[in-house]
């Protein structure tokens, strides 16, 4: 885009959305910033504060550059890779050391029973899975194709046992807000309200 041709922010109820999130996490990590991030506990939470404004900033900057283009191949690539994934760490699930061709395609992150697929950290496998599962539940809601909503149902379905084994609470978390999140978004007020409390309560 040239200098003069900037696109007019309009913020959508998901950016909104969004920015609240990262203004809840801001406020809760302020106690660890005024402290300098010290010690290990208050050294995780910087670094997992940075990663979140990092993904924060990617996502507004790829809605600004990729406005007025086709998001489909992006969301190709989000999908294929937690399938393929998945399909790893379900393969790979309570075997620390897999034969080949597996074995140079995963990384032990030194957990028992937990299923982390190509990721070093279960956790972060299980919210990728739980992020990529609402993008293909969200795709399934507007695909008027019948084969496609099928298909991208069972494609969530194993990304959620790929999440499941994983036993991450945050994923849980990430999931059941991402699906609250669908609600609010494409549904009709009322039932986005019922469905988002019956969520909430699981």
């Amino acid at each position: 885009r040239l200098p003069i041709d900037r696109p007019a922010f309009r913020p959508s109820a998901s950016a909104i959305l969004l920015t609240a999130f990262l203004a809840y996490v801001g406020v809760q990590q302020v106690p660890d910033m005024l402290a300098g991030y010290s010690g290990s506990v208050g050294h995780n939470v910087g670094f997992t504060f940075g990663q979140l404004i990092a993904g924060f900033g990617a996502i507004v900057a790829a809605g600004y550059v990729l406005r007025g283009r086709s998001p489909y191949p992006f969301l190709a690539v989000g999908l294929l890779s937690a399938i393929l994934t998945a399909i790893l760490a379900v393969v790979t699930y309570n075997n620390p050391t897999p034969g080949p061709p597996f074995a140079g395609l995963i990384s032990n992150g030194g957990t028992d029973a937990r299923a982390v697929g190509s990721f070093f950290n279960p956790n972060y496998f299980g919210s990728f899975e739980a992020v990529v599962g609402v993008v293909a539940l969200g795709l399934a809601m507007a695909s008027r194709s019948r084969m496609l909503r099928v298909l991208l149902l069972i494609t969530t379905g194993f990304m959620g046992l790929g999440m499941a084994l994983s036993l991450s609470r945050g994923a849980l978390v990430a999931f059941v807000g991402g699906l609250v999140a669908l609600a609010v978004t494409r549904l009709r007020l009322r039932t986005a309200f019922l469905s988002g409390a019956a969520l909430l309560a699981v």
